[in-house]
């Protein structure tokens, strides 16, 4: 990064959206850049520079909490936490929580955000991440796709397995279950592979172990 970059960029105070102005004169100790003096005659220590971008931000040693019943709208500096400049402000959006729930600039408006700081001069924010919706196991996903019919049977006909055969079940002339038989789980899932839930279960019949 060339250091003509950073002139003529603001520098943020992230804590409390202070403009500290701009690079005024910058102090070297040996092969580093030992502090940074702004226009507005701000001592910057460039180990609590957070980020540069379109403003350079900076993290003061103070952490101020800024009321924000004492600020005016009244056309701030609109920057995130990154240090990306999205225009001027021009109002904020509340809903009936009195929730700020959007930051509209002269360039667009910004939701799902969380402001950070705010004073006569700047507006600094952050993003709130949207919350991931789950994605669904792929294993589940094979496991439905490959018994979806399974599934069905346990969950709707369970009820059936132990009943006696009252009527045999007949498909194209072949017995599939025949009459007398008490229903298992293999006699269900045939049923069902032949469309003959609604068969099994009018001609079958709970039997008491005495009766049996």
């Amino acid at each position: 990064m060339l250091l003509s970059y950073l002139y003529k960029k603001p520098i943020i105070d992230n804590n409390s959206a202070q403009n500290l102005g701009e690079i005024f004169k910058i102090h070297i100790n040996n092969r580093k850049i030992d502090y940074i003096l702004t226009s507005n005659d701000v001592k910057i220590n460039t180990n609590h520079i957070l980020q540069i971008n379109d403003a350079i931000m900076y993290k003061s040693e103070c952490r101020y909490y800024p009321n924000f019943r004492f600020n005016q709208i009244a056309n701030q500096m609109v920057t995130d936490d990154k240090g990306k400049i999205y225009g001027n402000l021009i109002d904020l959006f509340i809903n009936k929580n009195f929730e700020i729930n959007k930051i509209m600039t002269n360039n667009k408006n910004l939701l799902n955000v969380e402001i950070i700081s705010f004073s006569k001069d700047t507006l600094v924010f952050k993003r709130i991440p949207k919350a991931k919706k789950q994605a669904k196991s792929k294993q589940t996903e094979i496991e439905t796709k490959q018994s979806p019919c399974i599934a069905t049977v346990l969950c709707n006909y369970g009820f059936l397995i132990g009943r006696i055969m009252q009527k045999s079940i007949i498909v194209n002339g072949k017995i599939i279950i025949p009459i007398g038989k008490k229903i298992t789980k293999q006699d269900i899932d045939t049923a069902q592979q032949y469309g003959k839930l609604i068969d099994i279960t009018i001609y079958s019949k709970n039997y008491n172990i005495e009766n049996l």
